[in-house]
């Protein structure tokens, strides 16, 4: 069973889509694109969870299981629900009862769970 990130993120998680295309020049300037691959869309959100201490210490616990390699569900905006990894989650203290927890989740096409 695949875990779901059921955390609210900040309301506007920073967006990196790119597609990957090969581009083939010729010597009379003719260029040819052409996808790279079946899974060309390469997503990357950096996203940030304001959580209470125990709340933090939750959404840690969650990224230690998943040590960065393990993919989880989540829906990015205007998006539906898919696998991502997050390989860099970093809690930041705000007030003695606050944390603010970082992190770039990326999209994931491996099988599920690793």
């Amino acid at each position: 069973m695949v875990d779901v990130f059921k955390w609210p993120v900040e309301r506007a998680p920073s967006a990196t889509i790119e597609f990957r295309v090969t581009t083939t020049q010729f010597g009379d300037g003719y260029k040819q694109l052409s996808s790279d691959g079946i899974n060309t869309k390469n997503e990357s959100y950096a996203v940030s969870v304001n959580a209470t201490a125990s709340e933090a210490k939750l959404i840690m616990a969650f990224f230690d299981k998943h040590m960065g390699v393990k993919s989880f569900l989540w829906r990015p905006p205007l998006g539906d629900l898919a696998l991502f990894t997050c390989a860099d989650p970093t809690p930041s203290q705000r007030s003695t009862n606050l944390y603010v927890i970082t992190g770039t989740f990326v999209k994931s096409f491996s099988s599920v769970g690793g």
